[in-house]
């Protein structure tokens, strides 16, 4: 039989090699009792998503008895087609929406000629420099005192931008962009359901700053700057537990991977530190579970 794992970067495996990624992984805990495919593209958020793989079926692909669905909390703003930490209008991509029972998309502006690569994005994206750049991510991970020793001597280190899930799922109007994210997945709910006999699993993977104290000490620090901090540090699981109700009233198997990476992650890194993707222990023992889940 076959499983299909549709989802953005979480799935696609970025940074990782072949082996390493979650469809990999899951594909080697269970063996020969199901086969893993993985439909996946960077930076799609549900309804890119849902249209990948409505093409792909009207082209005649087989997703099999079993569907699963990786949401990432970035996806509220994805759907949006908005920027992750400004929430402003990305004209890069599009925006998704559930009208008159539809899914419609407002597609993305045409990009501008003569973009130049310049030698810091050169930089930025060599293979040596994000490989020196991530073992000192781990090593000031592995050693967090180094941020209250950089404090008392009046260097403080602090986030770049706001992270994303805290500007997508907290302050106003979040209701809106969380109702709009819901009725893209009721609809794929009712579209699979349409299909005929194919099980959905919809499975949430946690943002780091829900999971690892090592990032929440950022945000905990960083309190006193912006209001949507006390909002998420109130309400830390708030995209999953809506993401659980929305499962419970379409009939839908959910999965959280948070209480297995919170538990996991005081013991071992399980996040790429600055792009905040699963590392290949992450995956692992994601994997290991829904490959559980996804036998019975």
């Amino acid at each position: 039989s076959r499983v299909t794992v549709l989802g953005d970067s979480f799935v696609f495996g970025v940074s990782l090699l072949d082996g390493e990624t979650l469809t990999a992984q899951i594909q080697e805990a269970a063996g020969d009792r199901f086969e893993v495919v993985n439909v996946s593209i960077p930076g799609y958020g549900t309804g890119q998503e849902i249209v990948l793989l409505q093409e792909l079926l009207s082209g005649g692909f087989e997703t099999g008895k079993r569907l699963l669905l990786i949401f990432f909390a970035n996806d509220i703003q994805d759907n949006l087609g908005v920027t992750y930490a400004e929430m402003k209008r990305d004209g890069r991509r599009p925006v998704y929406e559930v009208r008159d029972g539809s899914l419609r998309f407002t597609p993305p502006e045409k990009p501008k000629r003569g973009a130049v690569r310049t030698i810091g994005t050169f930089v930025r994206g060599s293979v040596f420099a994000s490989f020196v750049r991530y073992r000192l991510e781990i090593f000031v991970h592995d050693h967090a005192w180094l941020l209250n020793a950089f404090e008392r001597i009046g260097l403080s280190i602090g986030l770049p931008r706001i992270p994303g899930i805290v500007a997508g799922w907290y302050g106003d109007p979040w209701e809106e962009r969380w109702m709009r994210t819901r009725e893209i997945l009721a609809y794929l709910a009712g579209y699979v359901r349409g299909l005929g006999e194919i099980d959905l699993t919809i499975a949430y993977m946690p943002s780091p700053f829900q999971v690892d104290t090592f990032f929440q000490d950022f945000i905990v620090n960083a309190r006193s700057e912006d209001p949507r901090y006390e909002e998420f540090l109130a309400d830390v699981d708030r995209p999953q537990r809506l993401l659980a109700d929305l499962c419970a009233e379409e009939d839908l198997l959910f999965y959280d991977a948070t209480p297995l990476l919170r538990r996991e992650s005081e013991k071992q890194l399980l996040y790429f530190p600055k792009e905040g993707h699963l590392n290949e222990t992450g995956n692992r023992l994601v994997a290991a579970e829904l490959a559980l889940l996804l036998t019975h």
